[in-house]
């Protein structure tokens, strides 16, 4: 839309309430502003990722949990949903000795979760946020805040009750588990 294009160039803040996901000429995604009631795509949602990572640590974006431990017994998750629109690394110390992660822009489709995760020093936040589109608004929830509101799908009961289980075993909030600590 012009307008918001002018007010952007002006200095000012442009909130932008729906998109559609198109190509520059050289084949680069691009954005372009949909006019308000003009009818939106509600089978997918873009997501700017501005994931942090914990103090000397990481972050990653997946999909849900699996249902079973990997052979060595660590949690598995399934591939990240969305498809990529544009990603970037972020970094803590010189050339990021003290933390390194992504950041993102993705078309996420409706319906299924996706999970950001992060490593390391957490310092009493939670090790992972879990999300799902409903085709009108993102939900975002802690596993713990997943479990209690039933506002998700349900993860195979295995996987709920291993995610349980570590999260005991654990007394730091180093793990990048289904359930956060």
């Amino acid at each position: 839309m012009p307008d918001s294009y002018n007010r952007w160039l002006s200095g000012g803040s442009v909130e932008i309430k729906a998109a559609q996901v198109g190509t520059t000429r050289s084949g680069a995604p691009k954005l372009f502003e949909m006019a308000a009631g003009q009818d939106c795509d509600s089978e997918a949602a873009i997501v700017v990722f501005r994931t942090y990572i914990g103090f000397r640590g990481g972050n990653s974006h997946t999909g849900d949990c699996e249902p079973d431990r990997a052979p060595d017994g660590s949690l598995r998750f399934k591939p990240f949903p969305g498809r990529w629109l544009v990603k970037g690394h972020i970094a803590q110390g010189a050339a990021g000795r003290m933390g390194r992660g992504e950041q993102g822009i993705a078309v996420v489709p409706r319906g299924v979760v996706f999970r950001t995760g992060y490593s390391d020093r957490l310092y009493g936040n939670p090790a992972a946020h879990y999300y799902i589109f409903d085709g009108n608004e993102i939900i975002s929830a802690t596993w713990e805040e997943r479990q209690l509101l039933d506002l998700f799908p349900a993860v195979e009961p295995a996987a709920a009750a291993d995610a349980r289980s570590q999260a005991e075993e654990e007394s730091s909030d180093t793990s990048d588990a289904c359930r956060p600590s």
